[in-house]
């Protein structure tokens, strides 16, 4: 599969972006959510911190945690929802609090298979969380806490891990995150759904539209080109702070905050360790990875799925070209961007007049000094959503088709076309080429596209 050109994992010390090396404490005053002035009190040490925000589940996931680190559990409820008996339950399995102040409290645990707990009460005597707020405050509530300890020195490194108590995370966790490359703002694992109860072909073609969208990103050249999975995550806390953290939002959390934090030093696509969440059907979100597979299994057979028509990722891969070529004062025509990118000139130009690119080019000029920096300007305003955005306004042209045939039929798929793979087979096979461990950016200069 073509790939567009990456920041090699080891960028020099001038490329370093500036909000990597700002403090934390700025942050923690003005932004950080109220449970970081409980910690004061709180003694320990950790080699690293995982949050993992917690409703309505049973003990059990306790028992699958990494060892070796801080795991901060954000147990809390929707206001629409007054049962905290599932709550109780949890608090009950874990070891009297070796801590406890307001709504927080520290279990520890001799085991060496397991880590420490920090538990945070938003469901019982904690407010509960607003419906509008979701799992974005949870999230954020957590990762806010595990910032306050790595400023006070308690937890070392800058790396901060989240996921979900239905994941499955490798007992390597904890060293992975260490040696997760400093200079990155985020870092997504690659990941390989569980088969529960759901249909195995459902999930694994759930993933393969993922991961096809992803590789179509790529053979575009987009800068921000990874499956966005919130409990395949990691964090740096510097980044995460100058982003101002989660936003609180019930979902798309993950998708809004990498979409920031790739503006801030870039999201590397690691190869390692493959991460498990849970294929369970789920409407406590309005999208993602629950809703979508009640979507799937409402269908017959794989056959009935559809995705996006590769003539889209062409489009936009004309359309980052063009961007690019006159960020540099390269007079590219769209007609020639659409030859070279075997794209619809008509659509091409419809869609550059809809999404104002001459106006952002003009703007882009106005506050740039060079080519490198009038591109990134650009790059940054194409960003992730509006890529999304892009894409599903390409449907008025290209509708979707169905996932197989498109498939079959993307350009920068060939290998894939020619061994006639297996479900399964592609599925893995894509992964791999995909966790690159690259770094992906706006400050990345890709002046052509990948050749296919």
């Amino acid at each position: 599969m073509a790939q567009a050109r990456s920041r090699d994992c080891r960028p020099s010390a001038n490329s370093r972006c500036p909000a990597l090396n700002m403090p934390l404490p700025r942050y923690l005053d003005h932004h950080a959510e109220p449970e970081i002035k409980i910690l004061e009190t709180l003694r320990g040490s950790w080699p690293f911190a995982l949050v993992i925000p917690a409703y309505q589940e049973t003990p059990d996931f306790l028992q699958r945690l990494p060892s070796g680190g801080l795991v901060i559990v954000v147990a809390n409820r929707p206001e629409s929802d007054d049962d905290t008996t599932w709550f109780e339950r949890l608090r009950e399995t874990l070891p009297s609090p070796h801590w406890q102040q307001a709504t927080v409290s520290l279990h520890k645990r001799s085991s060496a298979t397991t880590s420490d707990i920090l538990l945070v009460d938003r469901c019982l005597k904690g407010a509960a969380i607003p419906k509008k707020q979701g799992v974005g405050l949870a999230r954020k509530i957590g990762c806010d806490i595990a910032c306050q300890l790595i400023h006070t020195g308690q937890i070392e490194g800058h790396w901060i891990g989240t996921s979900d108590a239905d994941t499955q995370l490798p007992q390597s966790y904890g060293e992975a995150l260490r040696k997760l490359p400093t200079y990155a703002a985020a870092c997504v694992f690659p990941f390989q759904h569980t088969v529960e109860d759901t249909p195995e072909w459902a999930i694994r073609s759930y993933e393969l539209h993922m991961l096809y969208y992803v590789s179509g990103l790529r053979h575009a050249g987009s800068p921000y080109a990874w499956p966005t999975i919130g409990s395949c995550i990691a964090l740096n806390s510097a980044a995460y702070a100058q982003a101002h953290g989660f936003p609180k939002r019930a979902g798309g959390e993950d998708f809004y905050l990498l979409n920031k934090l790739a503006k801030l030093g870039g999201v590397v696509h690691t190869s390692q360790p493959v991460i498990r969440p849970s294929a369970r059907l789920s409407e406590r979100v309005p999208f993602g990875t629950g809703p979508a597979l009640q979507r799937y299994c409402k269908l017959d057979s794989s056959d009935q799925l559809t995705s996006y028509n590769p003539h889209s990722f062409y489009a936009l891969r004309a359309v980052l070209l063009c961007l690019r070529q006159r960020a540099h004062n390269n007079h590219m025509s769209l007609k020639e961007s659409a030859q070279t990118c075997k794209a619809d000139h008509s659509l091409l130009q419809d869609l550059w007049q809809q999404f104002g690119c001459e106006k952002a080019i003009e703007k882009a000029r106005q506050n740039s000094r060079t080519g490198e920096q009038c591109e990134r300007h650009l790059m940054t305003w194409f960003d992730g959503f509006k890529t999304l955005k892009w894409i599903h306004a390409c449907r008025d042209y290209y509708p979707d088709i169905q996932l197989m045939s498109a498939i079959e039929s993307a350009n920068w798929l060939t290998d894939f076309h020619r061994e006639k793979m297996e479900l399964n087979r592609i599925v893995e096979q894509l992964q791999k080429s995909l966790a690159s461990d690259q770094c992906y950016s706006p400050d990345i200069v890709c002046n052509e596209p990948a050749k296919s």
